[in-house]
């Protein structure tokens, strides 16, 4: 309760930091708008020169680093960056200090305030087979909209995801093209995804999936 009440305050000391300051949503080149915002620690400490990344809500880790944009904080702590069209999922990550937070659905021209930081959790998970109870083909297990993603290997059926801020995360999975199809098996199954769980990562825990499911079933990545 202490800590709600000391973040609130600290969202509205900083409310009028920005008032005074004038700093808004203003139009940027190419006639996209600046979405901007403050990160800072619980503490109320300003976090300078740290990544402010935005991934489109389709982003796919793997595949290349298209709708993607990337800010850094300045002395206060300040960034801004220019979405044109679309909705962002923006993360801040330090690693190092095991700190960050995700906001999902940001568009152009939004103002979003102070960003704070909170501990960073994890996802740890184990894959079956429903047909032979063992992981016959390599997969991908990745969120959507995320800088996350990482491959699961048969001889291990195990995966983690480390330095996931606090929040609710959609994990799809998708078999790699050529790679573990077994000898007289028809592997020509329709390139999709296999959603197989929404997680929930509350700060600084480390959250455990296990599911089966019907490898063959799962699309191939693109």
């Amino acid at each position: 309760m202490k800590r709600s009440i000391v973040q609130l305050l600290l969202c509205v000391c900083v409310a009028a930091i920005l008032k005074q300051c004038n700093v808004s949503s203003v139009p940027g080149p190419g006639g996209s708008e600046v979405t901007n915002g403050f990160v800072m620690t619980t503490d109320g400490l300003p976090v300078s020169g740290i990544e402010v990344t935005a991934y489109h809500v389709l982003y796919l880790q793997r595949n290349s680093r298209e709708n993607l944009l990337i800010a850094k904080t300045d002395d206060r702590g300040y960034f801004e960056l220019e979405i044109d069209t679309g909705l962002y999922n923006v993360f801040v990550i330090d690693t190092a200090g095991k700190i960050g937070i995700c906001v999902r659905d940001v568009g152009p021209g939004e103002e979003m305030n102070v960003l704070l930081l909170d501990s960073l959790g994890a996802i740890s998970g184990i894959v079956h087979d429903a047909d032979s109870g063992m992981l016959w083909s390599p997969l991908y297990i990745y969120s959507l909209g995320s800088p996350f993603g990482v491959f699961l290997y048969p001889d291990t059926r195990s995966f983690t995801i480390d330095n996931v801020p606090p929040g609710s995360y959609s994990l799809s999975m998708a078999r790699v093209p050529f790679i573990g199809c077994p000898s007289g098996s028809d592997c020509q199954t329709p390139p999709g995804e296999s959603s197989f769980s929404n997680v929930a990562v509350t700060r600084g825990d480390t959250v455990v999936v296990d599911t089966t499911i019907r490898i063959r079933d799962v699309g191939y990545l693109q």
